[in-house]
């Protein structure tokens, strides 16, 4: 997938292997109203499939921490060697067991952290924020 950004639209990017988050998360984007486009995948390595990609330069990348093949602690490390998503901010999506990986994340500088479960009316209100940070 070619992505090539216009300033008329914000490209996110959200890595969850749960359907039904990533049904919420979707629910949300289309909700706030703004123009935001998400591509998902379901694991680290589709992730890092699709962002060494240079041509694949999204403005959020969202990401779970609990995969099976490779967690999102090793998933979010590679991220932040791709040079070209340097300044891409990372955002932890996950339940709360992300705070087990906090040692080991602290050196990472996600930029924000939402908590699943999460209610679609929550999730909109902290989508908006953190849309509207970057933009």
């Amino acid at each position: 997938m070619m992505i090539e950004n216009n300033n008329n639209y914000k490209y996110c990017l959200l890595v969850d292997s749960n359907f039904e988050d990533q049904e919420i998360f979707e629910t949300a984007i289309d909700l706030i109203g703004l123009n935001i486009e998400c591509s998902t995948v379901i694991d680290g390595a589709q992730c890092l499939e699709l962002l060494n990609n240079k041509n694949f330069v999204p403005d959020f990348i969202f990401i779970d921490i609990n995969f099976k093949a490779m967690d999102g602690v090793e998933c979010l490390k590679a991220i932040k060697k791709i040079a070209h998503l340097q300044n891409t901010p990372l955002i932890i999506y996950s339940d709360p067991t992300f705070l087990n990986y906090m040692n080991k994340i602290k050196s990472l500088k996600i930029h924000a952290f939402l908590t699943k479960p999460i209610e679609v009316t929550f999730l909109c209100k902290k989508l908006a924020k953190i849309f509207k940070e970057k933009t």
